[in-house]
């Protein structure tokens, strides 16, 4: 997919299979509000930055296992984004966190994660927040 970066921010170009179950993923867990919406592509930007994304249809051919991006976000608080997928998006939750026993990875450059992943088109969300000494 193309990341394309402006003057205002960064725009993100995520492929979508569940057009209507993704928009409202990124707006009930992440906080996310809708600019622009069509039933083929949404716009949306989140209050605390100026990064857009593009929620789109997928181009013919799209081969999620293979084309998937992946993003790495910073979150003020991993728990409240787990306890918001597990509520309404149980089928999000990233195989990862299931093989870890629902416990956060702990990384030794200092970060606590918790991943989820779109189980239609594969976009993979990796949520970090800082290990504070």
């Amino acid at each position: 997919m193309t990341n394309a970066a402006n003057l205002l921010g960064t725009e993100y170009f995520l492929p979508t299979i569940d057009h209507e179950q993704t928009v409202a993923f990124y707006t009930t867990v992440l906080g996310f509000e809708v600019v622009m919406s069509s039933p083929e592509h949404t716009i949306l930007i989140h209050p605390a930055s100026t990064s857009k994304l593009h929620m789109v249809a997928p181009m013919d051919g799209y081969n999620p296992d293979r084309e998937a991006p992946q993003i790495r976000l910073k979150v003020a608080s991993l728990q409240t984004i787990k306890d918001k997928v597990e509520a309404g998006f149980g089928a999000w939750v990233h195989p990862s966190f299931i093989k870890n026993k629902g416990e956060f990875s702990i990384t030794p450059w200092g970060t606590r994660e918790y991943a989820c992943q779109d189980p239609k088109s594969s976009v993979c969300l990796q949520f970090y927040e800082v290990i504070d000494d």
